[in-house]
């Protein structure tokens, strides 16, 4: 039975997913907000929450699997050097979603989400 065991597929592939959740979380990181569809923003604030949980154990163990979710060490330094301090104080609530309004092509609804 698959109770409480809720997850966003995106009419994606496992790897595939998972590889546009690294991508998004990335670029998150790197620019501290980025514009994206309603749906890939829920499942994305869902993923970095979880990273942020295991940044937030601040040993040498959790930063390797950072590096390892990420595939990119020196963003991976970013999470722990600039947000860790900022991601300590709070249990989870790290992220803002916005619904900005809808995209022109095909109508789809657009949200920014950013790290507070």
């Amino acid at each position: 039975m698959r109770h409480q065991k809720k997850k966003y597929t995106l009419d994606r592939k496992t790897s595939a997913r998972e590889a546009l959740m690294r991508t998004l979380s990335i670029s998150l990181i790197k620019s501290g907000k980025i514009k994206t569809t309603t749906a890939k923003a829920k499942a994305l604030k869902s993923y970095f929450e979880k990273i942020i949980s295991i940044a937030s154990h601040n040993t040498l163990f959790y930063h390797r699997q950072i590096n390892k979710i990420l595939h990119n060490e020196s963003v991976a330094q970013i999470v722990i050097k600039k947000y860790l301090p900022q991601f300590t104080a709070k249990k989870s609530g790290h992220l803002r979603l916005s619904k900005i309004g809808y995209r022109k092509g095909d109508g789809a609804e657009i949200t920014q989400i950013e790290i507070l």
